[in-house]
């Protein structure tokens, strides 16, 4: 398998078994041409939703208070503008290896390192120059590295969509 294909696999294995452990579905997109990769919902009154594009990178330049990814121009403009379901970018670091990924043992399956998320909704528009800008062009985000992507945090999430419409 091609090292993007296992990173793919893996951020939605990941995103998977938190979503599980918060009592969430996750639905997998078929077709990735709006920038989602994955759905989160859950049954309820109003059957909250959450969108998320994945990203997974070994190569993240970690600072104390956050990082920066480079994300394509159309990634940027799908997660920053309003939609009907609300959209996160979702950051998994793995370690460069990936025999170290995960560890197993007799008593535990431990997944490394940690993800992390990023509303981008609302953030300023940068306009391509050319049609080609659209999947060639890329945008620096930065990410806080408070911003852990935990079970918790994915049902809080929640409750504020089902109650707010917004994350």
């Amino acid at each position: 398998m091609h090292p993007n294909s296992q990173k793919e696999q893996f951020s939605i294995a990941y995103v998977h078994a938190l979503a599980s452990v918060a009592g969430l579905q996750l639905v997998r997109t078929a077709v990735d041409d709006d920038s989602v990769d994955v759905q989160l919902g859950r049954s309820g009154n109003r059957s909250p939703q959450l969108a998320i594009q994945l990203k997974c990178s070994s190569e993240l330049a970690l600072r104390a208070e956050d990082f920066s990814l480079r994300l394509k121009l159309k990634n940027y403009e799908d997660l920053r503008r309003a939609t009907m379901v609300p959209r996160i970018l979702v950051v998994l670091h793995v370690p460069d290896s990936v025999a170290d990924w995960m560890a197993e043992e007799p008593d535990q399956i431990v997944l490394r390192h940690l993800v992390y998320w990023l509303n981008l909704l609302g953030e300023p528009a940068h306009a391509a120059t050319k049609a080609t800008d659209w999947q060639q062009m890329k945008v620096t985000v930065r990410v806080p590295r408070g911003n852990l992507l935990t079970a918790a945090r994915l049902r809080g999430m929640m409750d504020n969509i089902e109650q707010t419409d917004a994350i």
